[in-house]
């Protein structure tokens, strides 16, 4: 059972961490940053200033700033405990504190001491950086070689541990209009039983010893699939599974929902292509058109149970709903937003602690909670 609690208004953001709701709102030249405790209603504004984004993680909220950084500590009831210039945390536990800093046109990720803040190690980079298991991820492009190469680097001391080369040309598709496109990395899903798991923007899947970096998997993605859809769809189809794929690291699985499909991988009784599900009749049963929203952050998910939405225009009425992965079946759906046959944008849905958040693209934050 899923009952209405509240809609908040004037919404642009939100992130959510042990019952507590992040809120960045107001105009876009005046934005505030709020707190609001599920537990006591409570809500408590932490700072008023323009506020471009924030971030937050293990109890910490940071918040960016006109080349500033601004640290809270909830433990502190939100008081500021440290303003970093030209620096952006990404990661931080009692000894050590990484992120981004910008000398002029050079930018480095840095790792610094919380005792002192003293630097440990910095390492220079023009490309994309991503954090996965205490392990570092650097993905750029070599000039003289015409690939694309990740270089993993030791946490603690920022030294290289290993790289790998994906060749110019090998990774290359055709997408549903005959466009070519270069293979380029998407994202780093996660890791599962020592493999790395990457996605690229064909939808293909790449599996990397997390110690060594040896090549293991190269596994087919429902992109790949020979789909009967109209012309329109088809072209719109190839790249939004790459956003969708992720990984429960529970089960043991890599699994999506996109569109009207479900698909997914059994890690741990492995097969090398995926297993692909038309969920169309169980969309259309609760009143959806598609599971396609929100594209920038995806769907949240868990343990069997999917949040999703859609956004566009459709007959049916709900824009909002449930799929659970055991049963392959919708089992809960919902209209929010204006009524009509456009269903408005979903910026953002998250599940967490028996609530559900859906930021809509009229700012409006609406939240359900489910009931045991």
């Amino acid at each position: 059972m899923i009952k209405f609690i509240e809609n908040l208004l004037n919404v642009n953001d939100f992130e959510i961490e042990n019952q507590t709701i992040f809120i960045l709102r107001g105009e876009i030249m005046n934005r505030s940053v709020l707190i609001y405790e599920d537990l006591n209603n409570e809500r408590i504004l932490v700072e008023k200033a323009i506020i471009p984004s924030f971030k937050v993680i293990n109890n910490i909220l940071w918040v960016y700033c006109k080349g500033k950084t601004l640290e809270f500590f909830k433990k502190n009831d939100f008081s500021i405990s440290n303003i970093y210039i030209d620096f952006f945390p990404k990661y931080k536990n009692e000894e050590i504190i990484i992120g981004d800093y910008k000398d002029g046109e050079n930018r480095y990720l840095i790792a610094r001491k919380t005792i002192d803040d003293s630097t440990i190690w910095k390492i220079d980079f023009t490309s994309t950086i991503f954090l996965i298991c205490l392990q570092i991820y650097l993905v750029e492009f070599t000039k003289d070689l015409q690939k694309l190469k990740i270089v993993c680097f030791n946490f603690s001391s920022g030294l290289p541990l290993w790289h790998y080369f994906i060749p110019s040309g090998v990774y290359d598709w055709v997408d549903g209009s005959g466009r070519t496109h270069q293979g380029e990395i998407l994202k780093f899903i996660g890791v599962y039983d020592d493999i790395l798991w990457i996605v690229l923007n064909s939808g293909r899947l790449l599996g990397l010893s997390k110690e060594n970096g040896s090549f293991i998997y190269d596994l087919c993605h429902p992109n790949l699939y020979p789909f009967t859809w109209s012309e329109t769809n088809k072209i719109e189809g190839v790249n939004i599974y790459n956003y969708y794929t992720q990984l429960d690291e529970k089960q043991g699985k890599l699994f999506g929902l996109s569109n009207i499909w479900y698909w997914e991988i059994n890690l741990k009784s492995f097969q090398r292509s995926f297993e692909i599900i038309d969920i169309s009749a169980t969309l259309h049963e609760n009143g959806i058109e598609r599971a396609d929203a929100p594209v920038d952050y995806g769907w949240s998910f868990e343990g069997d149970e999917i949040y999703f939405g859609f956004t566009g225009r459709s007959l049916l009425k709900n824009n909002i709903g449930i799929f659970n992965r055991r049963s392959q079946k919708v089992t809960w759906s919902q209209k929010v937003g204006y009524e009509g046959e456009y269903h408005p944008i979903l910026s953002k849905i998250e599940f967490e602690s028996n609530r559900l958040y859906v930021l809509d693209g009229e700012n409006t934050l609406h939240i359900f909670e489910k009931e045991n």
